[in-house]
């Protein structure tokens, strides 16, 4: 039995370094996560996420390798309870991202779910290969101590049933299973709470920042195009901002609206990890000096209200500029800031759950709006050029002046 429960917890490693090692995206935000402001470097964080999975796949070779070392499925059994442990931590705390250990095919909470279930049968079936080789160890050095001493006469004992068969395993893991089951349903409920109020408490703290920006710039909201002149692209700091791969889609004007968030560091926001991403979604960077956010900041806030009005696009290049905040003539129902990684724009969103966005309003009011549908989308939306296309707050028609609730 104990060959057969070596293979097992081999094979599991197998799986898990083999997924880490196929998509290492999958763990960085695991990573960025639990080791708090990791790299944000691309490079660095790829390699160590696949560094993991050649550690794991390294391990189920040893394993095979060394199947009746003690000393060695100790130290199984100590890597076993350590990611367990994590995998308890990352289910019960809010705004927690999911493992990468099953790979991209089982995610959000079930990969939780399943990565428990899966480490508690493996912890069992570790003890009870310890347990045996053990029990050998010492049957191996008894019997070479006896061997010195003369033999002698001895009443055969029956022999006692030791350990536990492969039933009595698998039925503790099913106990286990099902009431893990019964407790992941408040757990997921109380992620879902804890990760709306993450995002809420961010949208606020962007906002105040946009606010307090564009006290200090003339009443402006943050601004990395040209004036007048939207097809040079976007600068920061006099120096041409190379925007990746939205670059080769044309000169992306209004894609200012992910990287406006530069100019909030350091002088709003001191660490730009706190921007890139959210809610276990990982943002890449285009490159090591600027970066893209999650938070959207409205296009409406980088051409005047009447560039937004009507069908067609004005002529006029001079409406290509930052917008006041006093140009908001509702405040109160003009959003400002879209989350792009939460609500209907969620990829991991559960199918038939509520059509939501998250936002940010200008009066400074964040939290879930139902999103339009369809036809008010349309209705209250314009396509413009240089990367505007009709999306809720972000080509509101009359822009700033407009409403989108």
């Amino acid at each position: 039995m104990t060959g057969v429960l070596s293979i097992l917890v081999a094979g599991a490693f197998v799986w898990a370094g083999a997924a880490k090692s196929l998509d290492p995206e999958g763990v960085v935000p695991v990573l960025r996560f639990l080791f708090g402001h990791a790299p944000s470097d691309v490079r660095t964080l790829l390699i160590r996420a696949s560094g993991f999975g050649a550690a794991e796949l390294a391990l189920a070779a040893l394993i095979l390798c060394f199947p009746r070392s003690v000393c060695f499925w100790t130290v199984v059994l100590a890597v076993l309870i350590f990611c367990t442990v994590i995998l308890l931590y990352l289910a019960m705390t809010p705004g927690a991202p999911a493992c990468g250990c099953l790979g991209p095919a089982i995610a959000g909470s079930q990969a939780q779910f399943a990565g428990i279930v899966r480490n508690t049968g493996l912890v069992l079936a570790t003890v009870l290969i310890r347990g045996d080789r053990w029990r050998a160890h010492g049957t191996i050095s008894h019997e070479k101590t006896n061997s010195r001493r003369t033999s002698m006469p001895k009443r055969v004992q029956p022999k006692s049933r030791e350990g536990v068969t492969i039933v009595e395993l698998l039925v503790v893991i099913a106990v286990i299973s099902v009431l893990i089951a019964l407790v992941m349903p408040s757990l997921q409920s109380a992620r879902e709470q804890g990760s709306l109020a993450r995002v809420t408490a961010r949208l606020r703290h962007l906002g105040i920042a946009t606010v307090a920006y564009s006290g200090e710039h003339r009443d402006s909201f943050p601004h990395l195009g040209v004036p007048g002149s939207p097809w040079e692209g976007l600068r920061i700091g006099g120096s041409r901002l190379d925007t990746g791969y939205y670059q080769s889609q044309g000169p992306g004007y209004f894609t200012q609206s992910l990287y406006y968030a530069n100019l909030f560091v350091p002088c709003y926001f001191e660490v730009r990890d706190d921007l890139l991403g959210e809610e276990g979604v990982w943002l890449p960077t285009w490159n090591d000096a600027h970066f893209i956010t999650p938070f959207v900041l409205s296009g409406t806030a980088f051409a005047a209200p009447r560039y937004w009005e009507g069908e067609d696009t004005p002529d006029d290049p001079s409406l290509y500029r930052a917008v006041r905040l006093t140009e908001a003539v509702f405040p109160s129902s003009k959003g400002l800031i879209l989350h792009l990684l939460s609500g209907a724009f969620d990829p991991r969103k559960p199918a038939g759950t509520v059509n939501v966005y998250h936002a940010l309003a200008v009066d400074g009011a964040a939290g879930p709006r139902p999103m339009p549908t369809e036809e008010e989308l349309d209705a209250n939306s314009v396509s413009r050029p240089y990367g505007s296309s009709p999306q809720v707050i972000s080509s509101t028609l009359g822009g700033m002046a407009g409403r989108d609730f």
